[in-house]
């Protein structure tokens, strides 16, 4: 007895066993890629432009120029917007952009304090230690920062604890025997503190050998009260404060509009990019921070430029003249 197949089953069959084959194969091909997720990053500045459209260049620090800008456009990269409270920063405390002029004496120079917390060598009488507190901005509003410093025994190790109140760093120096503050650790702690860092940076300052002397113990044997405060002084450069701030013609375009006429003098663009004094965009990331970790800030952004308008006309003064019989004529010239 013949048994009649199916054919239309056996090909069915054929197809379906075919098609789940080809689904292995396919899903042979799938591969899991990397995930990969745009990061976010801060504002990168791209030019500086004044209202006759000329460019500011970031490498030339003689560019002179002969018109007094009325203001600045400051274009960003793409997709970039500061908000009202950052555009009010700027113009209130030059938080984030601030322009500053020279005063005349064609220099910039910073609000300094140096001290040797009164450790100097019997012999020679030489310092044993040199710290040297330099403003992170210029402008005379810095030379009234002052460092307090007193000591405590903390029974730990520890860096120095440092609080901020107004233009006054509180400093408190670790006088745990054997881990007693050193000068390297002042420097690191005033460094990191983001409050501190706002104000001041701090560095060593090598002797004649180059030595920084970075494990001096600053605490014993130092009488604080001779040393506190450490107060900064020598700044004379002129902060301008902008009329007004505010975004341009596109959300990555912020004005700095000046409120008087800019004066022949030297001039100075300061773009930060660190702690508190950081330009930041409405997300809060901070200028040239590209790849989106605080640990490691972008760098600031300087331009500077001159100004010279040549000499002008502000007033014609008539001299007196006297007529004569003759009908000639004598100007009196003082």
């Amino acid at each position: 007895m013949f048994k009649r197949e199916n054919h239309r089953s056996l090909s069915k069959s054929k197809d379906s066993s075919k098609h789940g084959q080809d689904g292995v194969k396919r899903r042979l091909f799938l591969e899991n890629l990397e995930d990969r997720r745009l990061l976010a990053v801060g504002p990168q500045l791209i030019g500086v432009q004044d209202n006759d459209g000329s460019l500011l260049r970031f490498d030339d620090p003689t560019q002179t120029r002969n018109v007094a800008p009325r203001e600045l456009t400051f274009r960003f990269d793409e997709n970039q917007s500061f908000s009202d409270l950052q555009y009010q920063s700027i113009q209130v405390d030059s938080t984030g952009i601030q322009i500053t002029r020279s005063n005349y004496d064609g220099q910039f120079m910073p609000a300094q304090a140096e001290t040797d917390f009164g450790l100097t060598d019997d012999l020679t009488g030489e310092s044993l230690v040199n710290i040297r507190f330099t403003a992170s901005r210029l402008g005379v509003e810095h030379n009234d920062i002052k460092l307090l410093f007193q000591k405590k025994d903390m029974q730990i190790a520890s860096l120095p604890q440092i609080n901020v109140v107004d233009d006054r760093i509180e400093i408190v120096l670790n006088a745990t025997p054997n881990n007693y503050t050193t000068a390297g650790e002042l420097v690191e702690a005033i460094n990191n503190d983001v409050d501190a860092r706002s104000l001041i940076f701090a560095e060593l300052i090598p002797d004649q050998n180059g030595d920084t002397k970075q494990d001096q113990n600053i605490v014993l044997d130092v009488d604080l009260t001779e040393v506190s405060p450490v107060e900064l002084g020598g700044a004379d450069d002129i902060v301008v404060k902008p009329g007004f701030v505010g975004v341009g013609d596109s959300s990555n375009e912020l004005i700095v509009r000046f409120a008087d006429t800019l004066p022949d003098d030297l001039y100075r663009i300061d773009v930060f990019s660190n702690g508190s004094l950081a330009l930041r965009n409405t997300d809060g990331d901070q200028f040239n921070d590209l790849d989106d970790d605080i640990s490691t800030p972008g760098q600031d952004r300087i331009i500077n430029f001159e100004l010279d308008l040549g000499a002008k006309v502000r007033a014609v003064v008539p001299q007196p003249v006297i007529r004569t019989v003759d009908q000639s004529s004598t100007v009196i010239r003082e």
